[in-house]
């Protein structure tokens, strides 16, 4: 939906007044705090307001420990038993599903298997949505919240390398292939729809649907969608304040038989990369038959069956492209994981609750290992992050919690944006 946002930009002036920094010998409290260095150090900001009717998306970091979109459908001698049924097979599948969330493909086969009397130490909340029930029959939707504390020490207990850090937002045009042709914006886009139904904030990557009014389909048609047309699909994501894009076309076969996805992400510094992958249902006979005459700015067109078996495609070529998706991500940061350190950060606050504020969310930060605070004054305090990755590693994850890292001259700064 629209509303009006506040962007601001930031202009950095550095005054140098006195900050001295001290170290206290705490074994002697008696004894004079020792002066290591003065530094002239001290930050103005002027920000300039923009009221513009623009929609931003929540770039606030999701809850990576809870699953959602878990569809509950099962049989038995009542439907209570039934509803028993479902909600204790569907926790065992999202604790699954979570673990996989959180760790590379390779170590999958050393996962640790949770049996149904651990789960209630591992879940921290259930949400039930969408129930129906006749009989002998229940039907429902659930999201399953873990504790992130039991599920890390799962892991390392287990000696499994994990990731609990999200990257950046991809806003994501979905694109989908029939007989008919291909559609971006329409109502009646199948594609979008099954991502729209999808858990796609809580991924690794997550991603954003854009809304699709009236600037969305002037800025980027599907024509352009598919050609790759870098200069729409980057002032497209600009408008959402996102750096990066990706192009996700499902084309749709025969009898709803197979999906074949061809997704592009057209990162902020100018890398693309593709996804190419297909998706059959082998209980039905696939047949691809295509149209012969194809006009020079038209894909294949694919013939295609309605129903609850394209549904089921579509929604598992989603599970694949952000599984794959996610893989790229957290094969980047397990690399860099010994390539983490230490960094000297000056924390600019104006007052008591928001430095309380600040110090909260960069203690969230999962590539933060630890917040050593040096010295503190009315106006900032000077603190030592150790971390995970790389500085813009950390860069990226401090951003997510609106909180922004930039060096100048006096050294490396942190500071709020909200």
């Amino acid at each position: 939906m629209l509303a009006s946002s506040v962007m601001y930009s930031f202009y950095t002036e550095v005054r140098w007044e006195s900050i001295e920094l001290a170290k206290i010998n705490m074994k002697d409290t008696q004894k004079k705090p020792k002066l290591l260095h003065s530094l002239y150090f001290g930050i103005h900001f002027v920000a300039i307001l923009i009221l513009a009717p623009v929609w931003a998306p929540d770039v606030q970091a999701q809850d990576i420990f809870t699953v959602q979109g878990i569809r509950m459908d099962k049989t038995a001698a009542s439907a209570r038993e039934a509803r028993a049924i479902a909600l204790k097979e569907s926790q065992e599948e999202a604790i699954g599903h979570l673990l996989r969330r959180l760790t590379p493909s390779s170590v999958w086969d050393e996962l640790p298997v949770v049996e149904s009397e651990a789960l209630p130490f591992l879940v921290k909340g259930l949400q039930v949505t969408g129930e129906k029930t006749s009989s002998t029959r229940y039907l429902g939707w659930l999201a399953v919240s873990f504790k992130p504390p039991a599920i890390t020490a799962l892991l390392q207990g287990a000696g499994i390398d994990f990731v609990q850090l999200q990257s950046e937002p991809i806003l994501l045009l979905p694109v989908y292939s029939d007989q008919y042709g291909s559609i971006l914006w329409q109502e009646d886009n199948n594609w979008r729809e099954a991502w729209a139904r999808a858990d796609i904030v809580g991924s690794l990557t997550p991603f954003v649907l854009p809304v699709g009014d009236l600037e969305d389909i002037t800025d980027v048609s599907v024509q352009q969608a598919l050609t790759g047309d870098v200069s729409a699909l980057y002032n497209l994501a600009a408008r959402y304040q996102l750096n990066r894009i990706m192009v996700a076309q499902a084309l749709l076969f025969l009898e709803g038989g197979l999906v074949q996805v061809v997704a592009t992400l057209y990162d902020y510094d100018g890398v693309q990369r593709t996804f190419t992958f297909t998706v059959s249902n082998k209980e039905v006979e696939v047949q691809p038959v295509f149209q012969t005459e194809e006009s020079s700015d038209q894909l294949p067109r694919a013939m295609t069956d309605a129903g609850i078996a394209r549904n089921n495609l579509l929604e598992e070529g989603i599970q694949q492209l952000i599984a794959r998706s996610e893989e790229g991500w957290k094969k980047g940061l397990l690399a860099q994981d010994d390539g983490g350190g230490s960094l000297l950060v000056w924390v600019a606050y104006d007052n008591l609750r928001e430095w309380l504020g600040i110090r909260k969310k960069i203690q969230g930060v999962a590539s933060v290992d630890s917040f050593t605070i040096q010295e503190q004054t009315i106006s900032g305090a000077w603190v030592v992050l150790s971390h995970l990755g790389d500085v813009s590693a950390l860069s990226m994850a401090l951003s997510r919690q609106n909180l922004h890292l930039v060096r100048e001259e006096g050294g490396w700064i942190v500071f709020s944006s909200s």
